[in-house]
């Protein structure tokens, strides 16, 4: 992304300061150098698709395939040296793309039954985030290429690059006959409690070469698999409505426990419940909850055999939410006409009652933060009437 006013050269003021001759200067700084060889990004889109209706138009259904191609996003060229006396690098200029791909299909049926009115249906959307063109990619070697998700035309997106974690040592015995040199120690540092990552690619010691990508979009975005059903009816007056809604194919990952006490967050009150890590919440004897959860530890950041990006700390989520349920009735004639009104109905209803979820603790899978310090959708309930005069 660029700024809106790259063609003008402008200043950025409050940029340090310095005492010079016994005052308090304040700098300033050039934005850069001014360009207008940009213009807006271009969209286009191929969607092709097929919608039917039979029996009476009863059954609708529709199925569409999807490229959209984003072209001019804004980037710099990094192969035109300029002196650092300068002070600026070159500014932005169209030269990426990206694609999004993908399908979508919806089924829905309706009829009646003399006064009983129904209809069911649903939909869903799948599609993927593909790297487009980019300037002059440059790599050191291979590995780095296939680890450039952002940067390897033609790869998608999504997801990031870390251990797999197969289970959490037991015991001191079980670290020293461990075949797998974890920690560049000959396991010397290694505890009980701490994770057991899977040696991919066989060459006895743990490395960045063993993480692999077995992730979706993390922590933000829209998930790769979005999904609906909706379903109502009406009987005399009568009239109910529920909504679904849910995806699938994104990963969460809880820094707020992988890295406690790290930043602004509310782990402490976390880590303070002793559900957490207690066999027995009312015996700190019990014993902590093992397989869950690694030992506490100093320097969490810089401690290789626990927090190093693994799949532990992650989860590839999965949700279904009754996003919307509505009760209604509707007064017949004869019950209002005497109000001089020609339409009353009355109706309760209720928002994210009800949601089915592989999120660990609890949590609500549409939330993007992973600190612990995000507020969840909220749960409402409404009662009220529309009123025709």
């Amino acid at each position: 992304m660029g700024s809106a006013l790259t063609y003008i050269t402008g200043y950025n003021f409050n940029q340090g300061s310095a005492i010079l001759d016994g005052r308090d200067v304040v700098s300033s700084r050039i934005t850069g150098l001014a360009t207008d060889n940009i213009t807006w990004g271009r969209v286009f889109v191929l969607d092709l698709g097929i919608d039917v209706g039979l029996l009476g138009n009863r059954l609708t259904a529709g199925f569409d395939w999807f490229d959209r191609h984003q072209t001019g996003e804004l980037a710099s060229r990094y192969d035109v040296l300029l002196p650092n006396e300068i002070g600026f690098s070159l500014p932005a200029e169209n030269l990426n793309s990206d694609h999004t791909k993908g399908i979508e299909m919806h089924l829905s049926w309706k009829d009646n039954v003399r006064d009983f009115n129904y209809f069911v249906g649903g939909n869903f959307t799948f599609s993927r985030w593909i790297t487009g063109t980019r300037y002059k990619p440059r790599w050191a070697n291979s590995y780095d290429r296939y680890r450039d998700l952002g940067s390897t035309e033609g790869r998608f997106r999504d997801g990031s690059f870390q251990l797999v974690s197969v289970g959490q040592f037991q015991s001191w015995e079980q670290i020293a006959n461990h075949p797998i040199d974890q920690d560049h120690y000959g396991n010397t540092t290694l505890r009980p409690g701490d994770y057991i990552y899977q040696d991919t690619n066989n060459d006895g010691y743990i490395t960045d070469l063993d993480m692999k990508n077995v992730t979706y979009r993390v922590n933000g975005g829209t998930p790769w698999l979005n999904f609906a059903f909706q379903a109502g009816a009406s009987w005399k007056g009568f009239d109910f409505r529920a909504e679904f809604a849910g995806g699938s194919k994104f990963t969460y990952e809880q820094q707020w426990v992988m890295r406690y006490f790290d930043g602004n967050t509310n782990v402490s009150q976390y880590l303070a419940d002793n559900s957490t890590w207690y066999k027995d919440i009312w015996d700190k004897n019990s014993g902590f909850n093992i397989g869950k959860y690694p030992l506490l530890t100093k320097g969490v950041n810089n401690w290789m055999n626990t927090h190093w990006p693994n799949s532990n700390w992650q989860t590839n989520v999965t949700y279904m939410k009754l996003r919307n349920l509505e009760f209604g009735y509707t007064l017949p004639d004869r019950m209002i006409k005497k109000a001089k009104l020609s339409g009353l109905r009355v109706y309760v209803s209720a928002q994210n009652i009800l949601t089915l979820t592989n999120m660990p603790g609890g949590l609500d899978p549409e939330m993007t933060a992973n600190s612990g310090i995000a507020y969840p959708n909220p749960r409402l309930v409404n009662a009220g009437f529309n009123l025709k005069l």
